[in-house]
């Protein structure tokens, strides 16, 4: 709770010139937590508009001194779906909300005050359903989760007073799968997407939904750099120069082109299939050496990030780890687990006595993965926990 969690925030970053917002799902300057604590009352427009009102006017209140990017609209509690909510409902939502911006702000006339409504999940229904949505927000169109693009401007939508955006996802939380441990973001693909969402004209705003900031450095400063000048990185070759730009600030020219393709072919390793969404099934151990050639380009990527470490000097080494050596070993380490234990399912299910081996195999992978967690938190004397793996653990036919 940015602003009730103390009360200088505000202040402080207005100082800063860091322009405040709050996220697709909380309106007018107040966050989801302040609804369940501050509310007085239910977060329903339906059954308690009065008081919904009234918080929301405090919320005006309380950031209108401070340059602010007002979220307008309105979701179920805690970003989910109001099961009560209409398109009627949501037209009327927003015409109070913009009533109690002119009131707070002091202005009839709000075409240069930051909105945006972000047509995500079911809002984008209300919104395909012909809802009217005043010309001075902007509309934030919503990626699929997966950094598809759902929609984007069309039409008289590219001349709109408030614009257009996009709200991209890096990280993600929710149904059906969550993908939130390292990055997994293939940087060819993002900058496809984000050029396309250049192009079309969505370019007031861009969000990128982002959990923990560290595992995804990367993709959030290559987004950015777009951002910050899309035509630098705007041609076919553009997410390698990006690379070799990036590589060569961080750790000299000699390395730039061995790190740039490290990093592409992590990139387009860990954005086959999201961490989270694989299992012992997700590569073949019988046909076209599938599993096996995966494991085997991981092999020669951790392999070649390794020797790039080793030739660094110490002070750039623990930077090095953390972005490119740790996501390269972290993720083969993933895969070792998931087809050995596919090895050892199809070997016990034909009665080979090498399928106690591979549970082992399997034990000593996961044991790499918590020794990696390890070290990785340990860096430049960093906080280390105890880890101790349970005794046991049980794969499908063991």
């Amino acid at each position: 709770m940015f602003y009730a969690d103390d009360t200088q925030d505000g202040p402080i970053a207005n100082k800063w010139g860091i322009v405040i917002g709050t996220s697709h799902t909380e309106p007018l300057a107040r966050a989801t937590k302040e609804q369940s604590l501050f509310l007085n009352g239910i977060w329903s427009w339906q059954n308690n508009q009065a008081n919904v009102t009234e918080f929301l006017w405090e919320g005006v209140e309380r950031a209108r001194n401070w340059e602010t990017l007002w979220t307008m609209g309105m979701r179920g509690l805690g970003d989910t779906a109001s099961p009560t909510l209409t398109p009627d409902q949501l037209e009327q939502i927003i015409a109070v909300e913009q009533q109690l911006l002119r009131r707070g702000l002091n202005t009839t006339n709000l075409d240069n005050v930051p909105q945006m409504w972000c047509l995500y999940k079911e809002v984008g229904g209300y919104f395909a359903q012909g809802m009217t949505v005043p010309d001075d927000i902007t509309l934030l169109w919503a990626d699929d989760n997966w950094g598809n693009p759902e929609r984007l401007p069309i039409g008289n939508e590219t001349t709109r007073v408030g614009g257009s955006g996009i709200y991209f996802h890096f990280d993600y939380v929710g149904g059906v799968r969550d993908y939130k441990w390292i990055n997994t973001i293939n940087l060819a693909v993002t900058r496809e997407k984000l050029v396309q969402t250049y192009d079309r004209s969505a370019r007031q705003i861009w969000v990128f939904n982002v959990g923990d900031l560290k595992p995804l450095e990367l993709p959030i400063h290559f987004a950015m750099s777009l951002a910050y000048n899309v035509n630098l990185w705007h041609g076919p070759t553009g997410t390698n120069d990006w690379y070799k730009a990036w590589a060569t600030a961080s750790y000299g020219a000699s390395f730039a082109p061995q790190i740039a393709t490290i990093m592409q072919n992590y990139s387009m390793y860990a954005g086959r299939r999201k961490y989270e969404l694989m299992d012992e099934q997700t590569y073949s151990v019988i046909n076209y050496n599938e599993a096996d050639t995966a494991l085997q380009q991981w092999t020669t990527l951790v392999n070649a990030a390794q020797s790039i470490y080793n030739q660094l000097p110490a002070n750039a080494q623990a930077s090095f780890f953390e972005m490119i050596l740790h996501p390269a070993l972290a993720g083969q380490t993933v895969y070792q687990i998931y087809i050995g234990a596919a090895k050892q399912n199809l070997y016990a299910m034909q009665g080979r006595t090498s399928a106690n081996t591979w549970v082992q195999a399997v034990l000593n992978y996961a044991q790499t993965d918590a020794s990696l967690t390890q070290e990785y938190n340990g860096l430049l004397d960093g906080y280390v926990i105890s880890q101790t793996l349970p005794s046991i653990y049980f794969f499908e036919s063991c």
